[in-house]
């Protein structure tokens, strides 16, 4: 099967939202900086990631990722299934 990819452009300082997909993915920075974290993290305890820096995200769980420097950020995301994205209210 072929897996669905997709680059996502972010803007500088974008905070992002908790959501969550139903595959899994592996993510990767192709420029910039950004922060992924999953609930129960906090945005200050988790390190920036910074271009070539990776990360897998299993489906199902919660998670964001932010954008917390002055420049946007480019991700290559590829997915283990179709695309989707269900955000969470923030409390």
């Amino acid at each position: 099967m072929k897996r669905p990819y997709v680059v996502m452009k972010f803007p500088a300082n974008f905070p992002g939202v908790m959501h969550t997909h139903t595959h899994g993915y592996h993510g990767m920075v192709v420029t910039g900086a950004s922060k992924h974290y999953v609930a129960g993290e906090s945005e200050a305890e988790v390190p920036l990631q910074n271009p070539g820096d990776y990360w897998y995200q299993p489906g199902g769980k919660l998670h964001n990722y932010s954008f917390p420097t002055d420049e946007p950020t480019v991700l290559f995301i590829q997915w283990e299934g179709p695309m989707d994205f269900f955000p969470h209210p923030q409390k």
